[in-house]
């Protein structure tokens, strides 16, 4: 089976069987290729850009932040056994995780609590919030936000699935 990015003019860049944190140029598209393109190639995500776009602008406002809009995409292909280290997106404020291809056999996403004070102190009870990390099951189609300041990646959870295809978007 190809892959969700077989064809794309950026293929080379956005294929990778480790994905590590992204450098400044590494796996790095320009949104425009990477959202447009696939709204031209898969009828289904027609209107993908605008609709994504709007969700951004929204969270980014419960952010405190007014006028964030995209300002990059790349695309994620994990293959068996690799693994998504946890990072974070500098010189952003929205960051975004689009699921194209996820089962249950696909590494979670791991969302690390900023203030996880329970390294040093067991409270006599705990509530929802008190967590060290949010862990996600990813389906197809699934748009995750969050602020770009937050440590995910797919913990130390191999992706055992064939594939496991996300865009992910930056938005300052």
């Amino acid at each position: 089976m190809g892959s969700f990015c077989d064809g794309h003019p950026y293929q080379r860049k956005c294929q990778t069987s480790t994905v590590t944190p992204a450098q400044p140029g590494d796996y790095l598209l320009d949104l425009p290729p990477v959202i447009e393109d696939l709204e031209v190639r898969y009828a289904a995500l027609r209107g993908l850009t605008q609709g994504v776009a709007g969700l951004i602008r929204d969270y980014g406002r419960e952010l405190g932040f007014d006028n964030v809009s995209m300002t990059n995409s790349w695309c994620n292909v994990q293959y068996p056994g690799s693994v998504l280290k946890h990072h974070v997106h500098p010189n952003s404020k929205v960051s975004a995780a689009f699921y194209i291809h996820a089962d249950d056999k696909s590494s979670k996403l791991y969302l690390e609590n900023p203030n996880s004070f329970l390294n040093f102190i067991r409270p006599d009870h705990y509530t929802e919030s008190m967590f060290e990390f949010a862990k996600f099951n990813p389906v197809p189609g699934d748009l995750i936000l969050f602020p770009s300041w937050i440590k995910h990646g797919s913990g130390f959870e191999a992706n055992q699935s064939d594939h496991r295809i996300v865009i992910s978007v930056n938005a300052s």
